[in-house]
């Protein structure tokens, strides 16, 4: 608990000692001196964690990055390492108050739990117009989950929330690729109050998804489960 405690402080509270200053210095200079990321590498320091992609698909240029959600270590990890802007509730931004660097950035998108996937998308669509960020990180399933075990990709549709994946289907326009990781919920572990020191966090990319090649919303969201499983058996088995 007090290294979870110290890891908290170090990366969402100590950064506002000195980054809001280099922040006002490069507005004024119009260049670029420090963003977000430096949190992240406050992070990994502090717990030397690893990261280790097992395969050798590459990320797409521009699209959904649909991630799985385990603890607040995602919203560092799956960022950093897909270098995109993200989606979260305001909750979770507050929870981690160093995430205010990252809307700086341009990188955050704002939720409300509340939204329709209409107008979430709509969001996510005004912000990828202007943004520099051209892949954006959702997590499908909503919430934080912690199952141990997919027997087969039918298995995972009941863990998924289909509202935003319905609306990407119909917009059509963007790819959807699968960026699965284990182990993540081992760096940090908001429930727990836990961290851990030398983890070896394991990654694994899908094949891109093209909404418009799939006939149906059904045929799509097969699409995704057997790449999302097939990833999942990469990083978990």
């Amino acid at each position: 608990m007090l290294f979870f405690i110290l890891v908290w402080l170090s990366s969402q509270i100590v950064p506002f000692v000195f980054l809001p200053a280099l922040y006002v210095v490069q507005y004024f200079l119009e260049c670029k001196i420090v963003n977000w990321e430096i949190t992240v590498k406050i992070l990994k320091l502090l717990t030397n964690f690893t990261f280790e992609q097992v395969n050798e698909e590459r990320l797409i240029s521009s699209g959904y990055i649909l991630c799985n959600h385990r603890t607040w270590t995602d919203f560092a990890v799956d960022q950093y390492y897909s270098n995109a802007s993200q989606t979260g509730r305001l909750l979770a931004y507050i929870a981690c108050p160093a995430s205010l660097f990252n809307y700086l950035d341009g990188r955050a998108i704002i939720i409300n739990r509340n939204s329709s996937s209409h107008d979430i998308l709509k969001k996510i669509l005004e912000h990828h117009r202007i943004s520099p960020y051209k892949r954006i990180v959702i997590y499908p399933e909503g919430t934080r989950r912690n199952y141990s075990v997919l027997e087969n990709k039918d298995s995972l549709k009941q863990y998924l929330k289909y509202g935003l994946l319905k609306r990407i289907y119909e917009h059509k326009q963007m790819p959807v690729q699968c960026f699965i990781s284990s182990n993540k919920e081992l760096v940090c572990n908001e429930k727990k109050l836990s961290c851990r020191r030398n983890v070896r966090i394991k990654n694994a990319i899908s094949k891109p998804i093209y909404p418009a090649q799939s006939p149906t919303f059904e045929k799509f969201i097969d699409e995704v489960c057997t790449e999302w499983f097939h990833c999942w058996k990469m990083t978990h088995v």
